[in-house]
């Protein structure tokens, strides 16, 4: 992948002069210094790679680089001012957990909203490196995932001195990760489709 957005960009940009730049995240420039305005103006000169980082050297020595493992995936768009993809965020991770609890009928009202915050934190922490991971790594992440959130539960249950969940539950780490290979295959190949559509 690296290899292949490293042509791709190269046939694409090198010699264009960089207009603007906007930031989705602070955490995918990973070059600090120097800083993203003193790039205004400035001629791509080449594209290299240094593991997985893809590097953009501009005129009068100045790089910027960008980690795949960190930023996730390019995508292309010819225009300027597209809306930055939007993504779930903890708030609304939050707020379907109050959902869940009130239409479930939970024990303990907010259990729900604390797993799924806790799971929510974890995944956009890690989302982007999990993308490059080979797809067993994925399903054993995946397990240690929702393992984690059934530790979560029998803690929040043991805390408030609540009955203890059924041990059938402590099935669902291995039915999910039984599950995510097929359902990783169908979102990629829908995610292929969409930017087939999408490319010139």
């Amino acid at each position: 992948d690296i290899v292949a957005y490293q042509h791709a960009l190269t046939k694409r940009l090198v010699g264009q002069t960089l207009e603007g730049i906007r930031l989705a995240s602070p955490f995918v420039l990973r070059s600090v210094d120097p800083g993203p305005r003193d790039f205004y103006g400035a001629q791509l000169e080449g594209i290299e790679r240094i593991g997985k980082r893809i590097v953009f050297a501009f005129n009068e020595e100045r790089f910027a680089v960008i980690h795949l493992m960190v930023s996730g995936r390019f995508q292309w768009s010819d225009d300027a001012k597209a809306k930055v993809p939007g993504k779930i965020g903890l708030g609304m991770a939050f707020v379907l957990g109050l959902i869940a609890d009130c239409v479930m009928g939970a024990q303990l009202f907010g259990e729900h909203a604390l797993r799924l915050l806790v799971l929510t934190y974890i995944l956009l922490r890690f989302r982007y490196r999990l993308r490059f991971f080979p797809l067993w790594q994925q399903t054993a992440a995946m397990a240690v995932l929702l393992a984690n959130d059934r530790v979560l539960a029998v803690w929040v249950h043991w805390m408030a001195d609540s009955a203890m969940p059924h041990w059938m539950t402590f099935l669902s780490p291995m039915l999910g990760a039984m599950i995510w290979p097929p359902f990783f295959i169908l979102l990629d190949r829908l995610r292929y489709f969409a930017r087939v559509r999408k490319s010139p």
